[in-house]
């Protein structure tokens, strides 16, 4: 890992920059700690870059990243395993138990462990902000349960600023005849309480 003490010189900066578009979230957040307040304004771009980086390919780095609310806390022993298994889930690196590619993640653990927190609102969010999934669909024991998990989503959607600054406006346009559309519509679609679609 390169020292930004010794980033003064050109090369060294190019050092310190291209281990920071290379590195993972771990070796981004060990650097992270060894920065004083003025090198770390100075490579706050790059650095903001990497973080940016980091939370489109790791789950946990977005939980980090967008919903520090919610993971201010050490996770629990299960957390990290938890989310390295969904990552994978999507990904395509989780294996079924007959060996072959896995289809869906059942998980069980005690009432207030983080479970709908983890799985529900922040992978939920993640795989539809990047892309992994095009439908992300939410399961729950009532009615008014999915009403609450989508209500939280949307309004971290359109309320978390970071989040706004980095992905832009999620909030989904319309074409002049009113269906939803990818590129520039003239006025935004209403969501409803269980239903939303990003642009």
């Amino acid at each position: 890992m390169p020292s930004a003490q010794t980033a003064t010189g050109g090369s060294a900066v190019e050092e310190v920059v291209s281990f920071l578009r290379a590195c993972t979230p771990e070796q981004l957040d060990q650097f992270r700690e060894t920065l004083t307040v003025q090198e770390a304004a100075d490579l706050s771009d790059v650095l903001e870059e990497s973080e940016r980086r980091h939370a489109s390919e790791h789950f946990p780095a977005f939980c980090r990243r967008y919903l520090a609310q919610y993971f201010s806390t050490e996770p629990a022993e299960q957390h990290p395993g938890l989310m390295a298994d969904l990552q994978a889930l999507v990904d395509g690196g989780l294996t079924a138990p007959d060996g072959g590619r896995a289809l869906g993640l059942a998980v069980a653990m005690p009432r207030g462990w983080a479970k709908s927190t983890i799985s529900t609102l922040a992978f939920a969010m993640w795989c539809a902000i990047t892309k992994r999934r095009h439908y992300v669909l939410i399961i729950s024991d009532t009615d008014e349960q999915v009403r609450e998990r989508a209500r939280d989503i949307r309004d971290e959607l359109e309320g978390n600023e970071l989040l706004r600054k980095d992905f832009g406006d999620l909030a989904p346009l319309i074409s002049e005849r009113g269906s939803y559309s990818s590129t520039r519509g003239t006025s935004k679609e209403k969501w409803t309480e269980k239903d939303f679609v990003l642009k």
